[in-house]
């Protein structure tokens, strides 16, 4: 798999939090189909959890554990969250942190970021394995093949806030089923302006076969549709 976000990961936050996504609305929501399904659950791991902005929220209800692949995100994270959350370095397909969870977090679309169908598997695998019984798995599927647009322009991003002046523009391209995001920035601070360009590859799935994993792990499993336009989330029950 693919380690995204390196040098953006230091803008990653206002880029995102500048009116593109409602985080606050987006971990209420997860809190509540946790708690639904679970309402004893009081400890969760967010897997690919990047700078720890939706485990900052997740503190009001649970004791937060990280796992991201991207040291440069795990320390934005730390930054945010010090001592509050135990952090570690790992990927989708093999981390271990040796202990279990009431509930397993893999949000934003991070799954997409495996690009073929074994780390898939196994991924979701992992992610069920240190789940309690009872326990819950949301995640965050990428786009669904039909929802695809070739040729789609997002509009370029921009946000400042106050020290650092950022602005993005993306092309995307899809060759089968894998997506090319190829990430222009400009960041400008104090300091000047600095240009680079990040290169995300992420894989089409369709939310059937999403479902049909999380099964093969063990678990009972719904989805909430376009929870973003074009993208489901899987939520999976461990029974017992």
């Amino acid at each position: 798999m693919t380690v995204p976000y390196s040098r953006s990961a230091r803008v990653y936050d206002l880029l995102y939090t500048s009116g593109v996504k409602d985080f606050a609305a987006d971990v209420d929501a997860v809190h509540n189909l946790i708690a639904e399904r679970n309402s004893g659950a009081r400890t969760l791991l967010d897997v690919a959890c990047g700078t720890g902005i939706h485990m900052a929220a997740l503190r009001e209800w649970y004791e937060v554990s990280g796992v991201d692949a991207s040291p440069d995100m795990l320390a934005v994270a730390r930054g945010r969250l010090g001592d509050a959350a135990q952090l570690t370095r790992g990927d989708l397909v093999s981390f271990d942190l040796g202990r279990t969870f009431g509930a397993v977090t893999c949000l934003f679309s991070s799954i997409g970021y495996l690009t073929n169908d074994t780390e898939l598997r196994r991924a979701f695998s992992r992610m069920a394995a240190p789940l309690v019984p009872g326990g819950v798995l949301v995640v965050d599927g990428w786009i669904r093949p039909d929802a695809w647009a070739d040729g789609f322009r997002e509009p370029p991003r921009e946000a400042d806030d106050g020290t650092t002046t950022v602005v993005r523009v993306t092309r995307s391209t899809r060759s089968g089923r894998i997506t090319t995001l190829e990430m222009h920035h400009l960041v400008r601070t104090g300091d000047g302006v600095d240009y680079f360009v990040e290169i995300h590859e992420m894989m089409l799935t369709p939310t059937a076969d999403y479902v049909a994993m999380a099964e093969a792990a063990g678990l009972n499993v719904d989805v909430v549709p376009d929870f973003m336009p074009g993208r489901d989330r899987i939520v999976g029950v461990k029974p017992g």
